[in-house]
């Protein structure tokens, strides 16, 4: 009797065993997959640099504008749906939104390096416009060190005494009081608010916790002209590491910004175009894209059935608009893309 027992309570225990190294198994591939998509999701987004998915030109028809009219305001609360994709809820419509994007470059790293190594050789303009641009988003050490190696014209004399003013003008930022902007995907015209359409259920949810692309622009305005200042989640923290090679995450007490600018951070949550955003169907954009010019563009399919490539999401649209106004940005920083991997990754299938 007792030897009986005993074997089931052993039986039993080796079963427990089985589940729990399933269990830790399965576990470490589902958190290998998040840092992946996170790792590729992030790349994508603060650089814009990756090798794409898939290279488009640019479609003759994309400077058209999004159709849209009139429907209902956008609260930014999530959704009351239990389902994954039921975070997607929505906001108003968006009259006049310009799919097409704008162009010129940035500054991203390369170029302020390569400008930096030819600053003793490149003409004085060249380099006056490239300190400009790093004063512009606040790294004034970089314009300095850029217009020291140039020839010191009183031109150059007079923006390294305007620079330097207004690096010891910047306080440090408490980055404990650092507000945080988050969207879904946008919707770039009115479908996602027709019940006859989506049905109500969709409506709601749309109407729930979604922005529109119009909407998206006038809130961007709206903070630049208030001030802001888009930083990176980086940007926060200093991190270091000891002899043991253990990582060490503190706050980042040397934030700097101008004493009229207030720093925040931006996310995009589910950046996957889930099939419940319709596929086409209700005025979301469908996938994310590189067009032939290197950038993460968006392609979105209107209410008469045309494929366009624009600036019809968070990512593509915040680019342009820091292309636009570089002082929006701190050192180039963007927003950080939140991935689940459920149902798609950028609008390409993983389901």
């Amino acid at each position: 009797m007792d030897n009986n027992r005993r074997a089931r309570s052993e039986e039993r225990r080796r079963r427990r065993q089985k589940e729990v190294r399933r269990t830790v198994i399965l576990l470490a591939i589902v958190f290998a997959v998040i840092l992946i998509g996170v790792g590729t999701a992030t790349v994508l987004f603060l650089r814009g640099r990756e090798k794409p998915v898939e290279t488009v030109s640019q479609n003759s028809t994309a400077a058209a504008s999004n159709e849209g009219g009139n429907t209902s305001v956008s609260t930014g609360n999530e959704p009351e749906a239990s389902d994954p994709e039921g975070k997607d809820g929505t906001g108003t419509d968006n009259t006049g939104t310009d799919g097409t994007g704008a162009d010129a470059s940035t500054g991203e790293d390369g170029a302020v390096d390569e400008a930096q190594s030819e600053a003793g050789s490149a003409p004085a303009g060249s380099v006056m416009d490239q300190a400009a641009l790093l004063a512009a988003q606040y790294d004034y050490d970089g314009a300095l060190n850029l217009l020291s190696g140039a020839e010191q014209t009183a031109e150059v004399t007079a923006a390294v005494s305007e620079y330097q003013n207004l690096k010891n003008s910047c306080v440090a930022v408490d980055v404990t009081r650092i507000p945080h902007v988050f969207f879904h995907s946008l919707i770039n015209d009115d479908r996602a608010f027709k019940t006859e359409l989506v049905g109500p259920d969709r409506v709601r949810q749309n109407n729930a916790a979604m922005t529109t692309s119009h909407e998206f622009d006038v809130m961007m305005q709206a903070m630049y002209d208030a001030g802001y200042v888009l930083v990176s989640l980086d940007d926060m923290c200093v991190k270091t590491t000891d002899e043991n090679g253990v990582v060490h995450i503190a706050q980042n007490t040397s934030l700097m910004l101008p004493p009229d600018k207030k720093a925040f951070v931006l996310s995009v949550d589910d950046l996957s175009y889930y099939h419940t955003y319709g596929i086409g169907t209700q005025g979301y954009a469908t996938r994310m894209l590189v067009d032939e010019n290197g950038k993460p563009k968006c392609e979105y399919t209107n209410e008469n059935g045309e494929t366009l490539i624009g600036d019809y999401d968070v990512v593509p649209r915040l680019d342009t608009f820091i292309e636009n106004h570089p002082d929006f940005c701190y050192r180039g920083a963007r927003g950080t893309v939140a991935m689940t991997g459920y149902n798609g990754v950028f609008g390409y299938r993983t389901n």
